[in-house]
This record gives C-alpha cells, sequence and structure tokens, in this order.
C-alpha cells in the first residue's frame, strides 16, 4: 500500500509569552484510515511544568488528548504526537490543536486541515532532538465529566454537622473536581444540615470535574471531614467502611475495611488511591502512610523500616524514624513516613518489612501492644532537590492488618 503523507506549516499565533505556545503542526497519514498530529510545544514559563494537548474537529466523536508525564523544562520544546482514526471523516475537514498548562486552562489553540487525498510530498526536515514521543492509538478513552463516588458508614454513624468534602486528583498532584461555583476545589459531599448518615448505609454522590478528562488520568482521591463540635463539647467520629469510585459505568477503584478509616479531629483526612499500578516505572523513594487501629503505639516505641527486593536483598538501610518513635500515636490517627532506597522498577520491589520496639516508661509498665490498622506505600520517582512524582501505589487494610506485640515484634507488608 502506498503510504500517503500531507504536511501542513502554521505560523504561530498570539499567545502569553509566560506560558506554553504551539510552535508547529504537522499532519500525518501513514496509511487510508489513519492520521497523526504532530504537534511541536514549547514551554515560555519560568519554570519546568505539565501541560496538556488535544486535538478537535467537528463531526470526528472524541480526539485523543495527551497529558505530559514529566514536567517540561523553561525554554524547552518537546514533539507530541496524537494518532487517530480518519475511517469515515469528510474530506477536506478543519479541526484545531489545543494546548493547555498545568492548570488545565486553554493557552495556545493552532488550525489544522485534513486535506483531500494527495500523493506523497516533502517531508519535514527535523530541527530539534525528540525528547520523548507521546502517542495515543486509536481507539481513544473517551473522557468523563463527573464521576460517581459510593460511601459505606461503618458501625460508627456520621452525625448531622460534620461535613464532608471530596477532591479528586491527577498524577502530578492537581486537583480535577469543581466546587460549587464551578472552580477547582473540592466537591462538598455533606453540609452542616445533611441528615444524619447510619451506621451501614450507603450514599451515592455525583461529583462534576472542572474539564473533561479520560478516567485513566484520575490517580486519586482525597476524602476530608470536618467534625461536629457536638451538644457536649465533643467531636463526632465517623467510620468508612467502603469507598467505591465510578467513571463511565466503569469502577476505578474499591476499598474496603474494618473500617477502612476512622474519621475524628486528629485525623480528618484519607488519601484514596485510584489509578492503576504502573510496576514498570524506575522509583527511587518509598512513601508509607501508617493507620493506627484501637489500640494506640505509646511515645518512644521504636519503629523501623526495611524496604527489600523480590529476592529478599534490602534496597535501604534499616531506617527509623525519629519523630514517629519519639511520639505516640494516638487510636485511629495516621502518620506519613519517606525513605529512600536505590533506584530500582517498581515491580522489584518485593516487601516491606515493619518492626516495632516497645519502650517500657516505667517500672511498672508492660510492653505496648499496638494496632497496625492499613498501610497505604507510595513508590515514587525524585530526589532532595524537586518534587517527588506518584507513579505506583499499594493499599493494605485489616482489622487490624497486624497487631505488634512483645511476640510479634515484625510484620511485613507483601506486595504483590
Amino acid at each position: 500500500m502506498r503510504l500517503l503523507c500531507v504536511l501542513l506549516f502554521l505560523s504561530v499565533g498570539s499567545v502569553s509569552a509566560q506560558d506554553f505556545e504551539i510552535l508547529s503542526v504537522e499532519v500525518r497519514e501513514p496509511n487510508a484510515t489513519q492520521a497523526e498530529l504532530v504537534v511541536v510545544v514549547q514551554n515560555n514559563r519560568r519554570t519546568a511544568s505539565h501541560f496538556s494537548v488535544r486535538a478537535d474537529l467537528p463531526n470526528a466523536g472524541v480526539l485523543p488528548a495527551v497529558r505530559s508525564r514529566e514536567r517540561l523544562g523553561s525554554g524547552a520544546e518537546k514533539e507530541v504526537v496524537l494518532t487517530f482514526d480518519t475511517s469515515g471523516l469528510t474530506r477536506p475537514s478543519s479541526g484545531s490543536v489545543v494546548v493547555m498548562n498545568h492548570r488545565r486552562a486553554e493557552v495556545d489553540r493552532e488550525p489544522f486541515v485534513l486535506p483531500s487525498r494527495t500523493r506523497v510530498v516533502t517531508q519535514r526536515p527535523m530541527q530539534m532532538a525528540t525528547e520523548v514521543q507521546m502517542t495515543i492509538a486509536a481507539p481513544v478513552e473517551a473522557s468523563v465529566s463527573e464521576v460517581t463516588v459510593r460511601l459505606t458508614t461503618g458501625n460508627d454513624d456520621r452525625a448531622r454537622g460534620t461535613v464532608v468534602f471530596f477532591r479528586l486528583l491527577d498524577s502530578s498532584g492537581e486537583t480535577l473536581t469543581a466546587n460549587a461555583n464551578g472552580s477547582t476545589g473540592s466537591a462538598v459531599l455533606a453540609t452542616r444540615e445533611t441528615p444524619r448518615w447510619a451506621s451501614g448505609r450507603t450514599e451515592t454522590f455525583t461529583v462534576a470535574l472542572v474539564d473533561p478528562v479520560a478516567p485513566s488520568a484520575i490517580h486519586r482521591a482525597v476524602l476530608s471531614a470536618s467534625p461536629d463540635p457536638g451538644r457536649l463539647g465533643g467531636r463526632d467520629q465517623w467510620e468508612v467502611k467502603t469507598i467505591q469510585v465510578e467513571a463511565a459505568g466503569r469502577v476505578l477503584r474499591t476499598h474496603e475495611g474494618a473500617p477502612f478509616h476512622r474519621f475524628s479531629v486528629h485525623n480528618r483526612d484519607r488519601l484514596v488511591q485510584l489509578a492503576t499500578p504502573t510496576p514498570n516505572r524506575e522509583v527511587n523513594l518509598v512513601r508509607l502512610v501508617l493507620h493506627t487501629g484501637q489500640d494506640d503505639k505509646r511515645a518512644r516505641g521504636r519503629v523501623r523500616f526495611q524496604v527489600l527486593n523480590r529476592e529478599g536483598q534490602p534496597l535501604n538501610e534499616s531506617f527509623e524514624n525519629v519523630s514517629l518513635s519519639t511520639a505516640p500515636l494516638p487510636d485511629w490517627t495516621s502518620q506519613g513516613v519517606s525513605m529512600y532506597i536505590s533506584r530500582v522498577t517498581a515491580d522489584e520491589i518485593g516487601s516491606i518489612v515493619i518492626t516495632y520496639e516497645s519502650v517500657q516508661n516505667g517500672p511498672f509498665d508492660s510492653a505496648d501492644n499496638w494496632d497496625l490498622a492499613g498501610v497505604d506505600a507510595l513508590f515514587l520517582r525524585g530526589d532532595r532537590q524537586t518534587e517527588a512524582y506518584h507513579y505506583v501505589d499499594h493499599t493494605a487494610m485489616g482489622a487490624p492488618l497486624h497487631r505488634f506485640t512483645e511476640a510479634e515484634r515484625r510484620f511485613v507488608l507483601r506486595l504483590p
């Protein structure tokens, strides 16, 4: 089959000198049913930043969109390739390519034409080194403008007056949800006037997004509660047994525990992992979030961590978190710990060993027992000078997941 190729050069439109800019758009047709848009984008911002590129073509249904996997350096250029199916399209057809900044605001737009069939013309000489080519092939994942959230209350109800917030995040931590005004922010699932949610009850919510995104771009959620002070000056405590997030009828993730999380004045937020793990990503940083159950950890109980590969070899020196070891961890609270490891792909990590050594604070003290209700493990790539990028996650919950005692000081979190 003879390959068809059409090239189109465009002049640069007006764009803020402080944001992303489309330098050129090239239309290629490698075969009779496929077209490629080769877009060169430049970052005119003062700092490195994420960006997105989207194609719009009337009467073509959903066209591809690409979100950068890494921040593009200030002044740097990058080539992005959008691939889509052209079968059944009217020719010639006019469309446009849009570039958006890290806040998903449109900052530049350039037109392109899908022409009538022609013979091969001169190819464009490459004037820049392509860092990484990002390609999305048909069929294209349809974007969604809202998600469905289902919450099931555990054994402790949510009292009237406790406000509940929900927020979705992408892989770089940018907020995707819209607030009540339609701007970027948290959705309110319950106000102070919302009636009580009884134990075992399931509540269903529709949460709007600021801009349509592919479900695969939704990586995490944050569920937050602002406890009601109560009539006697206490604070409401509320258990979530199950949380499920759906997009376009597909379940992104379901988390369940006994409970999955217990909200209190000391534990108001819960990070919820939604993205499908990407085990072949290279990582060198592990962040753990430990969730205490109904038996606390005393002050000065030493907690140590070690990460092992699949062969049981250590990827870091045994690490003690000083603040976690010296401070108490009350019932139903959470504590984060970060540690650097040897650079490996995430699927090479086999287990995380947590060791607890109880310290007796007085001659009449017994050894401390501590319920570990759950662990969130985030495997990241980063260094000490730049922000770490989220790549892979693993969540384990139980009732409890492990109970540390004098006889059971060691817990091994084995990864799938």
